[in-house]
């Protein structure tokens, strides 16, 4: 399913998934302070696949891929800690000592370290204002103005894909049609993202789904993509991205929030191989 659950299985039972199946935890969930064993790639996460049988687990490439590069490596990490916690903490740890990074704060930001009032899947302005005749522009500064009545101490907000012009309908679960242009639709928006941000005044965390292959990104700026019937991606993904996030000035963008990469995963074949 697209949002599987979690499963109690045992090494025979244990069924992978198409997305590559790590990180693989192995632990005992009757007691939990009991040893707990964590597999995973250490580096190109996609490019590995985890297989298993009645009796072991193993990891290597991708059956889908068709070639392998003069040189390439691939790396995966077994670690071992005491408890559930400890042990997904160790991890952790460790692949940041692999890779040199320190463990950031989980207060470094305004998006981190407060409340905020999300409007994505579940939530009341999730494709809807309340009212029909009225637009998520007139509807909103109401919104803030009530939070602050009540004194709800909300310090950024959460913008879903509601927003922006996409190629398709939405579905029940929230996904459907790509992004065609990742700025506001003039029924939702009529003085565009930066005369929202004026009426609402908070930073902003802001939703984005896979790109269609139709978009304007791909019709009319200069970046090259690989393409499937579903979806695109950049092929030169920080060049695409820097000059992109030129593109929002005014907005009070805090954080751009990159849903459904399972789609583009899935549905570009470049990506396979």
């Amino acid at each position: 399913s697209l949002f599987p659950q979690m499963e109690s299985c045992t090494v025979s039972t244990y069924t992978d998934s198409h997305q590559g199946g790590t990180p693989l935890a192995m632990y005992n969930a009757s007691d939990p302070s009991l040893p707990i064993a964590i597999f995973s790639q250490l580096n190109r996460p996609k490019a590995g696949h985890l297989a298993s049988g009645s009796f072991f687990f193993g990891a290597g490439i991708k059956a889908s891929a068709d070639s392998i590069p003069a040189g390439w490596s691939q790396l995966f990490i077994l670690t071992a800690s005491r408890g559930i916690n400890q042990g997904m903490m160790a991890w952790g740890d460790r692949i940041l000592t692999y890779t040199g990074k320190a463990r950031p704060s989980l207060y470094r930001d305004v998006t981190q370290s407060s409340i905020g009032f999300w409007t994505d899947n579940g939530g009341y302005y999730h494709y809807a204002t309340g009212n029909r005749s009225e637009s998520y522009e007139r509807v909103l500064p109401r919104v803030k103005e009530y939070h602050e009545r009540l004194g709800v101490p909300f310090r950024h907000w959460q913008f879903d894909s509601w927003f922006y012009p996409k190629d398709g309908g939405v579905g029940p679960g929230g996904g459907g049609g790509a992004v065609t242009n990742w700025t506001a639709m003039e029924s939702v928006f009529p003085s565009g993202m930066a005369g929202i941000q004026k009426l609402l005044n908070v930073p902003m965390v802001m939703h984005n789904r896979q790109w269609s292959s139709h978009s304007d990104y791909i019709k009319k700026e200069r970046f090259e993509w690989y393409k499937s019937p579903c979806c695109a991606v950049p092929k030169d993904p920080p060049a695409f991205f820097e000059w992109f996030f030129t593109q929002q000035r005014g907005w009070g963008l805090t954080m751009y929030e990159q849903d459904w990469m399972n789609k583009e995963y899935d549905g570009v074949e470049a990506l396979q191989r």
